[in-house]
């Protein structure tokens, strides 16, 4: 007894052996949740969720169109199925086995890369169109009357085994041909936008509806369709190739073509037996094809002059092998593949690797595919070709087999250049590019390992000078060397630089800052000029080689901007070489909300009556943004400051100790303090009791001793004291008690005497060097005192009596006043008594002179200040 293997799978069995049984309406059964939800609403009659085998065996139409599908398991349990619209879903496969008695199918608009109908030979109808499709079997559908299998991908369609076709759309595909003969009762034929190059219709005399435009056509055969009464044929293209040669033969094109439907030819003339092309090689030639008085097609001819045609190509084979022998880790290098291409017209070209891309050929593994023995070893490369908008590559051939062995870095034995640097030659300035320079390292197994300079770094290996270093004439005739430890070196060929010669310059790239605030310095940064000579050689310059290669930035780098420069431009010049500009520069107003002196004025010391200089004086305003602006003062009044005292101003007594002070709206700053001395002064004439102290300008001032003020000896020393109570002090006079020559002869105490002066303080300041020469003469009147003393006998010395001058008039007299001392000189003691009374007289003219008036004690009292102000 035999036993067979029974199924595991009730539904499996159900669909095949049609057993008894409900098909449940779940997951299981209809995946697709769309699908089940439409078997269900149209199909569970009963609502219990399941198909009864006697529901099925009524089912013969299924509608599910445009609602999204991705999945159609389940329709194999329709055998009775007829019809089935499965358009505008998501379908990549279809399992119509189960489904013998399908007549239309309408599975339109979806992802289908294959469809089989092998099991469907009551197909009357299909419709394919919009799919993925390859190809299409129809060798099975003996019945099919309809078909649409429009914008798909097939570039073959056998229609013999389908003799009652009667309406066939093809169109958007890739077909080259399409035979149509077994096809007697075809009516309706679209076959536009295809590759057909000749298209036989002879047998088809019930067309009355032929589109066959966008082809390539060059002649048509109608002469048996006397039924057509829609007819498209216009916008044929085809290509002829001429060797050597100005004919092509009409034997040459496919089909029947009869120069005698020729009509319009331009580009080309009719010979006996071929197509002579123009002498000026037109690449198109076009005429109109006749098939009766009033039909007729455009035909465009491609004319090739022995030229390859990339996008058909039909074989390749590769005439020279890449680099084969690798080391672990390594890249892949195709760069010396080399791959004779054939297209369909029987034309010959030699490509190498680096132009395979425009032919739209690849390769497996691609070129720089890190090599390892796994995935690479004893395997070759394989090239594809690949149609623009075609979901599938083509296969061509393949290079000789890779060998990849593992490199031992450790133990390196030689280094060698094996390839050359793709550029030797260049201008200075430019960067030494390695590009395509090829090291190989050895180890001791004779495993080779190739280093671009891109890997230099990671195997140790030293470049000089080094990728990328800026090149100068220096550079010329010199060589690449390369290091690695201890191995000896290797050098490249010679170096070639040369010196550029410009004929243009340009701005390759504006300065990074155009907007600047007054008061700014231009900052060029960023800002690229290049040089290009009459070969097209080009040197890049930044403003830092500026001075170095010849050109002048206008304004200058670093120029203090101001308002004056708003929309101005970078002029940049040099010599033979047409000047170029930077883009326009903005100059905004500075809003200062600080101000403050950063240079102080040359001169700050002056003698009263000079005018103030303020040369050298800088004052810098700052905003918010802490942008600075340095003015100097020949700048004050544009840019609204104001000093005080002005510049040029001439300078009083009353100056001195003061700063500049510089206003601009609420803002201030100063200067340093001014110095500002009296003019230099002369002496006037002394006697008597009272003397005048002139100024060189003939202003004067007299100072005399109070009638009050003693004059005494103590412990042998004398001491002379001066009032310091006020008194009628006027400038040129001696005061009361010295003031004329009845007291005394006190002499013309008015000499060089100057106005007088209503202002005391002015006085006071005026006084200063008069001052000085007091006090230098105080001391020479020490010094003779006491060399007077040393002469004198041991008689004792004589006590000094306070000397009371008479007043002038009762009424001028002074009331009493309480006295403040100032110790103004002392004469130490001798061994001997002596009498200065004499000595006393003998000098009282010239303590006169030193007396002072209120005046010139005010002058002794602030001398200290006033110092300290000239400080």
């Amino acid at each position: 007894m035999t036993m067979g293997c029974l199924s595991l799978n009730p539904i499996a069995s159900y669909a095949d052996d049609n057993v008894s049984g409900g098909v449940p309406i779940d997951r299981e059964h209809f995946p697709d949740r769309d699908f089940r939800f439409y078997v269900h609403n149209n199909f569970d009659l009963d609502g219990d969720q399941e198909l009864s085998p006697q529901d099925i065996e009524k089912i013969e139409s299924i509608d599910v169109g445009s609602i999204e599908l991705s999945n159609l398991k389940g329709i194999e349990y329709f055998k009775n199925l007829k019809e089935l619209y499965c358009y505008n879903n998501k379908l990549r496969s279809l399992d119509l086995s189960n489904n013998p008695k399908l007549e239309v199918l309408d599975c339109s608009n979806n992802k289908l890369r294959s469809l089989d109908l092998s099991n469907n030979p009551k197909l009357t109808e299909l419709d394919c169109s919009g799919n993925h499709l390859t190809e299409l079997n129809l060798s099975n559908n003996p019945k099919l009357t309809e078909l649409k299998c429009n914008n798909n991908y097939l570039s073959s369609l056998d229609l013999s085994n389908n003799p009652k076709l009667t309406k066939l759309d093809c169109h958007k595909n890739y077909l080259s041909s399409l035979d149509l003969r077994n096809n007697i009762e075809l009516t309706e034929l679209d076959c536009n936008n295809n590759w057909l190059r000749s298209l036989n219709l002879s047998n088809n005399k019930n067309l009355t509806s032929l589109n066959c435009s966008n082809n390539d056509l060059p002649s048509l055969d109608l002469s048996n369709n006397t039924k057509l009464s829609n007819l498209n044929c216009g916008n044929q293209q085809y290509n002829i190739v001429l060797k050597g040669t100005k004919e092509f033969k009409y034997s040459n094109f496919p089909g029947k073509f009869d120069k005698e439907k020729v009509k319009s030819l331009v580009g080309a003339s009719l010979g006996d037996d071929a197509l002579i092309v123009n002498d000026d090689n037109p690449r198109e030639v076009t005429y109109k094809y006749k098939f009766s008085n009033s039909v007729e097609m455009n035909v465009k001819l491609t004319v090739g002059y022995i030229e390859f045609d990339p996008e058909r190509i039909a074989s390749a084979k590769v005439i020279t092998q890449p680099t084969l022998s690798y080391a672990e880790g390594d890249r892949l290098d195709l760069t010396g593949l080399e791959v004779t291409l054939a297209d369909d017209q029987g034309l010959k070209k030699n490509v190498p690797f680096a132009e395979l891309g425009r032919y739209n050929i690849t390769a497996t593994p691609e070129n720089g595919t890190f090599l390892t023995v796994v995935d690479h070893n004893c395997k070759p490369v394989k090239l594809t070709f690949s149609i623009p908008g075609v979901p599938m590559k083509f296969y061509l051939g393949q290079t000789g087999i890779l060998t990849v062995k593992k490199f031992d870095p450790t133990n390196v034995k030689s280094m060698s250049v094996t390839h050359q640097p793709t550029r030797l030659t260049y201008t200075e300035g430019e960067n030494l590019d390695l590009t395509g320079l090829e090291v190989t390292l050895e180890d001791a197994n004779h495993v080779k390992k190739v280093v671009t300079p891109a890997e230099f770094e990671a195997n140790g290996i030293k470049a000089t000078p080094k990728n990328g270093k800026k090149l100068a004439l220096t550079d010329n005739e010199a060589k690449v060397k390369l290091t690695k430890d201890d191995l000896q070196a290797v050098e490249t060929e010679k170096l070639t630089v040369n010196k550029i010669n410009p004929t243009s310059m340009s701005v390759t790239s504006q300065p990074n800052k155009l907007s600047y605030t007054e008061g700014e310095n231009l900052a060029l940064d960023g800002l690229v000029v290049t040089l290009r000579d009459d070969k097209g050689v080009t040197k890049t310059v930044e403003p830092k080689d500026f001075e170095a290669n010849g050109i002048k930035a206008t304004p200058e780098n670093g120029k203090k901007l101001a308002l004056t420069d708003n929309e101005a431009k970078v002029k940049l010049t040099k010599d033979g070489v047409p000047s170029v500009e930077t883009g326009k520069l903005t100059v905004e107003e500075l809003h200062p909300t600080s101000m403050s002196v950063t240079s102080q004025p040359n001169k700050l010391s002056y003698t009263e009556g000079e005018n103030l200089d303020l040369t050298g004086l800088e004052v810098t305003l700052e905003d918010n943004n802490h942008v600075k602006k340095v003015v100097t003062s020949a700048d004050f009044t544009a840019n609204n400051i104001m000093a005080t005292p002005e510049n040029g101003k001439k300078l009083e007594l009353t100056d001195g100790g003061k700063p500049v002070k510089l206003t601009r709206g609420n803002l201030t700053a100063e200067t340093g303090a001014l110095q500002v001395k009296q003019q230099s002064s002369g002496s006037g004439s002394a006697g008597g009791a009272g003397v005048g102290a002139g100024s060189s300008t003939g202003h004067g001032s007299s100072a005399g001793v109070n009638d009050d003020a003693p004059a005494t000896l103590d412990n042998g020393e004398l001491n002379i004291q001066i009032d310091g109570a006020e008194s009628d002090y006027k400038p040129g006079y001696a005061g009361d008690g010295f003031s004329n020559a009845n007291a005394g002869n006190a002499g013309n105490a008015n000499a060089g005497s100057a106005p007088e002066v209503k202002q005391p303080d002015a006085d006071v300041k005026q006084s200063a060097d008069t001052l000085a020469l007091a006090q230098a003469q105080v001391d020479a009147a020490a010094r003779k005192l006491a060399d007077a003393r040393k002469s004198q006998s041991e008689a004792p010395a004589p006590k000094l009596q306070t000397v009371t001058p008479a007043p002038k008039s009762q009424s001028e007299k002074p009331a009493p006043k309480p006295q403040s001392e100032k110790r103004i000189g002392m004469i130490p003691k001798t061994d001997k008594s002596a009498s200065f009374a004499g000595l006393i007289a003998l000098y009282a003219g010239l303590i006169a002179v030193l007396g002072f008036s209120i005046a010139g004690l005010a002058i002794f009292r602030k001398k200290k200040m006033m110092e300290e102000n000239i400080k």
